[in-house]
Order: C-alpha cells, then sequence, then structure tokens
C-alpha cells in the first residue's frame, strides 16, 4: 500500500470517528432536550460515512439507518443508555446503568467501531 493510500485511508478513518462522535452527541442533545419526542433523521454530513454505506449496502432507508445507529448508540457511548432508559420511563433502568460505571466513548468499543470505520 503506497503511503498516500495509508494517508488517505487514516483521514477517512478520522471524518469517520470525528461525524460519529458528531452523530452521537446529536442524540444524546436530543434525549436531554426532548426525551419521547421524535428525533428528526441525519441527513447529508450528519451521517458517518461507514454508517451510509452499511446502509447503502443492506439497502436500508434512512429510517431504518437511523434506528441502527441508535440501537448501537449505548454501545458507543455510555452516557446515552441512561437516556433511552429515561426516555422510556425506567428511572430504575438508568440508575443500574449509571451505577454500573460502564466505560463509554468509540475507543472502548473497538471491535464495533472497527466494523463502522470499514
Amino acid at each position: 500500500m503506497s503511503s498516500q493510500g495509508g494517508s488517505s485511508s487514516h483521514r477517512e478513518q478520522a471524518r469517520n470517528a470525528r461525524v460519529l462522535s458528531q452523530a452521537l452527541a446529536r442524540i444524546e442533545q436530543h434525549l436531554q432536550q426532548a426525551p419521547g419526542q421524535p428525533m428528526p433523521l441525519l441527513s447529508g454530513e450528519q451521517v458517518p460515512p461507514a454508517l451510509g454505506q452499511l446502509a447503502q449496502s443492506l439497502g436500508l432507508s434512512p429510517f431504518e439507518r437511523d434506528a441502527l445507529l441508535l440501537a448501537v448508540a449505548p454501545q458507543l457511548d455510555a452516557r446515552i443508555g441512561p437516556l433511552l432508559a429515561l426516555a422510556q420511563g425506567s428511572v430504575q433502568l438508568q440508575q443500574k446503568d449509571l451505577q454500573a460505571g460502564q466505560p463509554g466513548g468509540i475507543s472502548s468499543h473497538k471491535t464495533l467501531g472497527k466494523l463502522l470505520r470499514e
């Protein structure tokens, strides 16, 4: 592999990680500000590139793509799980998740993160 190809791949991975982090932050912010309210679909530059490619490969609609992201979000960012529990009215689940002290963030979930970056 040429150094230019490696550099390009590194930039793509970095961009995907950045956009994925922004999408997760958007989910977290929405759950904090408007729990129980529908969340607008991601569009354009808001869609992590690897997620967009996966959705296209699987023939997913924008709704299905966003549902997939929401399904894996608690595994990528531990702060989202308790917020989802709260939005569903489960205070016990929220407290359990907070007490578990699960590590959060994309870097702690390398396998899933790797899949989303590829």
